[in-house]
């Protein structure tokens, strides 16, 4: 009897510690965009929106299970191409650049 209650306790451990093994697992990858603005994230608002809206409207939700990486700047051109290298190099998956600032 004794040795079938032991048995028992090992056979439970065993199946705890595989339970918390497959816990550690590493879920599904979550997908990453990168946004580059010319100008502010204020001046950008109705951009950002209805690029988060469309992105709602196909199942993803920022924060949840899609990564954006936003990148504005004021001085043009050249800090964006400087800005798009940093995130190539993050390996973001795909990268939206937004035209020039609206004169």
């Amino acid at each position: 009897m004794r040795r079938h209650s032991r048995r028992r306790l090992l056979q439970g451990l065993a199946l705890a510690g595989f339970s918390l093994l497959s816990g550690c697992e590493k879920g599904p990858k979550v997908p990453r965009i990168g946004f580059l603005a010319v100008g502010s994230r204020e001046g950008r608002a109705f951009l950002i929106e209805g690029f988060l809206q469309g992105l709602r409207e196909h199942g993803y939700v920022e924060g949840r299970n899609i990564v954006i990486e936003y990148r504005f700047s004021a001085d043009g051109e050249e800090r964006q191409n400087k800005q798009a290298a940093e995130l190539v190099a993050r390996k973001e998956e795909k990268i939206m650049r937004t035209g020039k600032k609206a004169s």
